[in-house]
């Protein structure tokens, strides 16, 4: 039975129940996700160029990659093949969020919606103020602008829920997990609100900002960047351990049934026992990352600036593969966008020049062709004429 707990927005739809739910189904049928999962070598599986340089990074959905552009364009390219679905002009001030069948785009005092499968306008909201940051999450749709308010719209009509001003930016996107929507502001707080309300739970304050958070189950996970990761109480905020860096921390952590995965800007991949902290292993990247690692099956990919992959198994951090995306001549290609990790098993990367490649795995190498049976030919005598001794084995 689904239970609705504000404005028709399901609560089986919420993070924290897909979150629960996903780690249920790896533990019941983990063999399988770990072969449906990204191997290396990669292959190119498709190449697309959009008419003008990204301004922003590409929302995606399940079909479409929504890439804004420097022209006031918003295109749309289908995943699967990476063809042109539909282009519309829409001014933006934000990266865009998608969700819901919409896409949902920001820019001076509007948000609006549009239909993912034609790019039409679907609904429009005025709000106070130039849009700053805009986030979908499971029927719910945050956005802030430059003025200061943090508002809580209804994705499905764009019914503003609720509004606050905390005094200060969001240092990273908001984390809705079952009733509470966690905010991590640039002042080094983290606010933990009911999600129905905007009614405040509790507040902690860290040294500096949080670059990234992610609440699952009891725990919310915190990188930030006073040099520590942390694993925070849900319930009080109270820490349950902490790891020092030599660095800020870079982006969202990733999480598997036994550890959480981090990046700090050291230039070291870090995993450590989810439970109580411990770390067992870390690797030190080759290039200066760019974001938080991805996870697919027991395979970590990490990125820098330059359109590079880097890919390291979940166990012991040993690197397992490589992939470089190059240009015509060879020459070095810069991303404008994190690598996106898509539900078909596809690694989408877009460089600030406009192309788009998607890439996965490499087709298994062919079997060696079996030498057909035939009888050895018979050794020549040592002692005939013509023959030849040979050595011993050695």
């Amino acid at each position: 039975m689904i239970t609705r707990y504000y404005s028709g927005v399901p609560f089986s739809r919420t993070t924290i129940s897909c979150v629960a739910v996903a780690f249920l189904a790896c533990a019941i049928i983990f063999p399988r996700a770990a072969t449906a999962a990204i191997t290396f070598p990669l292959e190119p599986k498709w190449s697309a160029v959009v008419p003008a340089p990204p301004a922003y990074p590409p929302a995606f959905d399940t079909d479409r990659a929504y890439v804004p552009l420097q022209t006031n364009q918003l295109v749309a390219l289908m995943i699967k093949d990476g063809s042109t679905a539909w282009s519309v002009e829409c001014p933006m001030s934000a990266p865009p969020a998608a969700g819901d069948g919409f896409v949902y785009a920001g820019s001076d005092g509007l948000v609006e919606a549009r239909a993912e499968a034609d790019g039409r306008a679907a609904w429009r909201r005025p709000v106070p103020g130039r849009v700053i940051s805009l986030h979908w999450d499971a029927g719910w749709l945050f956005t802030q602008t430059e003025k200061g308010p943090f508002l809580s719209l209804r994705a499905a009509d764009g019914e503003i829920l609720w509004q606050k001003d905390f005094g200060s930016p969001l240092s990273a996107p908001p984390a809705a997990a079952g009733d509470r929507v966690y905010l991590p502001l640039k002042d080094g707080r983290v606010v933990a609100l009911t999600l129905q309300t905007g009614d405040e739970i509790w507040t902690r304050k860290l040294a500096e900002s949080a670059s990234g958070i992610l609440p699952v189950g009891n725990r919310v996970f915190i990188g930030a960047r006073d040099n520590y990761f942390y694993s925070l109480n849900a319930e009080d905020a109270d820490t349950d351990w902490r790891w020092p860096t030599g660095a800020d921390l870079l982006g969202l952590p990733v999480l598997d049934a036994k550890r959480a995965y981090f990046i700090a800007l050291d230039n070291i991949l870090r995993g450590h026992d989810r439970n109580n902290g411990t770390m067992m292993w870390k690797q030190v990247l080759p290039v200066r990352p760019f974001t938080g690692p991805l996870l697919s099956g027991e395979t970590l990919i990490v990125s820098g600036v330059a359109a590079e992959l880097f890919a390291y198994n979940t166990h012991d951090g040993k690197r397992s593969g490589t992939y470089a995306l190059k240009g015509a001549e060879n020459e070095e290609m810069l991303l404008a966008a994190p690598p996106y990790l898509t539900a078909h098993d596809l690694l989408i990367l877009v460089t600030k020049g406009g192309q788009v490649r998607a890439v996965g795995s490499g087709a298994a190498p062919a079997e060696a062709p079996k030498t057909p049976d035939v009888p050895p030919a018979e050794a020549p005598d040592p002692g005939a004429a013509g023959a030849t001794a040979l050595p011993p084995a050695p």
